[in-house]
């Protein structure tokens, strides 16, 4: 029985192997695919990262370093919800509230 897939990949696939039916399985046409968490970790990671070396090397406009503060610590709120890690998922949530605050003063002031 076909089952209907949304990926163009895995119909090109599909095609394929009808076309060479010696090639079952073309994983080499599928796209890896990401968890969501896995990505929030990595933007998290970027950010906080990028935010900490801009106000740590004054580079210029380093009072804007908060913005990348708060999406690195929105991003692991979600992140650590999401794993039901209560006690840092509130550090974070400190974290942005703090980082909010610290807009306020630098940037919006």
């Amino acid at each position: 029985m076909y089952v209907a897939r949304k990926s163009w990949v895995w119909s090109l696939g599909f095609l394929l192997s009808r076309v060479f039916p010696e090639v079952r399985e073309l994983k080499a046409l599928y796209w890896p695919v990401i968890p969501f968490e896995k990505v929030l970790e990595a933007i998290g990671s970027m950010f906080g990262i990028v935010g900490a070396a801009w106000l740590a090397l004054r580079l210029p406009g380093y009072t804007f370093a908060y913005i990348p503060f708060l999406l690195s610590s929105l991003s692991f709120t979600y992140y650590f919800y999401k794993k039901g890690m209560g006690w840092v998922m509130l550090q974070q949530v400190v974290f942005s509230a703090i980082n909010l605050a610290g807009i306020y003063c630098w940037i919006l002031k």
